[in-house]
């Protein structure tokens, strides 16, 4: 049945859809785990600086504190950029692969059940021949009494 192959077709699409998506997600967890390291490490330094800054009372220290505050958020934000752009690289790359793989492993058991199918048909079509043999030799054998 042709509808038989296109519908296992659309359910091989539906599946990649769902690994591809838990894939994803997975990854973005670590990623943002990642990122939210960054972040923390970033705002302990950050603090740390500021008790610096209250423990010197200059109000000039005070003022390069705030641009190194600013400098450290711009790097931290450009960090973040950097890494997540590398990051959905790495993903499209890996989620390329997963398909190609859940592809591969469908068109196999695609393949397989095909095969069957013909190897049936086959089996149907010799024993249609067999019996159209036997009873051809049948009728001869029968004629020549």
């Amino acid at each position: 049945d042709p509808r038989f192959g296109f519908i296992e077709a659309v359910a091989a699409v539906v599946i990649q859809t769902f690994v591809r998506r838990y894939l994803a997600r997975k990854s973005a967890m670590q990623q943002y785990y990642a990122v939210l390291t960054i972040q923390s490490f970033m705002k302990s330094c950050l603090q740390q600086m500021g008790v610096h800054q209250q423990l010197t009372g200059d109000r000039q220290q005070h003022q390069f504190d705030k641009m190194r505050q600013q400098m450290c958020n711009l790097a931290a934000v450009r960090i973040q950029a950097v890494f997540r752009g590398w990051w959905a690289r790495d993903c499209l790359a890996v989620d390329s692969y997963c398909a190609t793989i859940i592809q591969r492993a469908t068109r196999g058991h695609l393949c397989r059940i095909n095969l069957e199918f013909e190897a049936y048909c086959a089996t149907v079509v010799q024993s249609d021949v067999r019996r159209f043999l036997a009873y051809r030799l049948a009728t001869r054998r029968l004629a020549s009494f």
